[in-house]
């Protein structure tokens, strides 16, 4: 498998970077439930509106303890936000000016660009359903530096207000989801190094009750 510098070089143009959402669509399923495919870990954010039964399953909570809860209540309600952005930082070698990037909903693959901002690749993901799932290539992940790769996701409504999440660690000051490294050693939230085997990261991000309605 290429090393990230590699990579990133070799797709670093815009015409070439479109090999990704064919590689991904070709990709064999992994077996287990998620349906995710081989080679890549899907980056998963679901959408819900805060109420007592999302602040029964989240207070006093990290974000990677309650996202499953959450995903599974049959009680909790999906806010119907417009779109996520995406950055992943933490890139080892070169980050190419631009990048596309599969996309998948539950009807379908679709892809979005991802843009070089100062270092970061930054993308806005339409959210179908309330939620999106980026497919980032496992050797970006196994590539970055420190093989900490960190992906922050902010929520946007159709009028292209941020959201105010909720329910986010008192250390996280960036009102975003976010991954953190070393999981383990930091008690906090998920990383993706330790979901290759897996094949797909779950987040989700809580929003005030009303607000993907405004």
């Amino acid at each position: 498998m290429l090393g990230v510098c590699a990579y990133l070089y070799a797709h670093a143009a815009f015409g070439q970077s479109s090999e990704l959402l064919s590689r991904y669509e070709s990709a064999p399923h992994i077996p287990g439930p998620g349906n995710f495919r081989s080679g890549f870990t899907q980056a998963t954010v679901v959408v819900y509106e805060e109420d007592s039964v999302v602040a029964t399953l989240a207070a006093g909570k990290l974000p990677s303890q309650y996202v499953h809860a959450v995903i599974r209540s049959g009680a909790t309600k999906r806010a119907g936000c417009a779109r996520a952005r995406y950055q992943l930082g933490n890139l080892g070698g070169i980050v190419p000016p631009q990048l596309l990037l599969p996309v998948r909903y539950r009807d379908g693959i679709r892809s979005t660009m991802f843009i070089n901002q100062g270092g970061y690749l930054v993308g806005d993901v339409p959210l179908r359903d309330s939620q999106a799932a980026v497919a980032l290539p496992n050797e970006m992940i196994t590539g970055a530096q420190r093989t900490d790769l960190i992906v922050t996701i902010r929520i946007f409504n159709a009028q292209g207000q941020e959201a105010s999440l909720q329910y986010l660690p008192v250390e996280n000051t960036l009102n975003a989801i976010a991954s953190t490294p070393r999981n383990k050693e930091r008690g906090r939230e998920n990383d993706f190094v330790q979901y290759q085997s897996i094949g797909g990261v779950d987040f989700v991000a809580i929003v005030p009750k009303g607000f993907c309605a405004s």
